[in-house]
């Protein structure tokens, strides 16, 4: 195997154990949203800009809930979209 796709390989098994237990946030609407992450006794609130994605560590699930009351439980390696002003699946 030659050097540089060793190296590849590596980077790639690296990035993909970083990620683990993260949930993806996909924000599909024009404005940001302001979330809040809870799991068990931690919380978190970040916002989200305007069609753009942000990871959140979740590596035992948790709640995410938005501004707007809306609230969806979910597992480690997740992906969710916001979409007008609603958690929804990914499409």
């Amino acid at each position: 195997m030659k050097l540089h796709t060793r190296y590849a390989l590596a980077a790639g098994l690296l990035l993909s154990a970083s990620q683990a237990g993260a949930v993806m946030v996909v924000n599909e609407d024009d404005e940001p949203h302001t979330i809040t992450m809870q799991s068990g006794e931690q919380s978190e609130t970040m916002t989200i800009d305007a069609l753009a994605s942000r990871e959140i560590d979740c590596p035992s699930g948790c709640v995410l809930m938005l501004e707007t009351g809306a609230s969806e439980s979910v597992e480690d390696d997740a992906q969710i979209a916001i979409r007008s002003g609603a958690f929804a699946e990914m499409d």
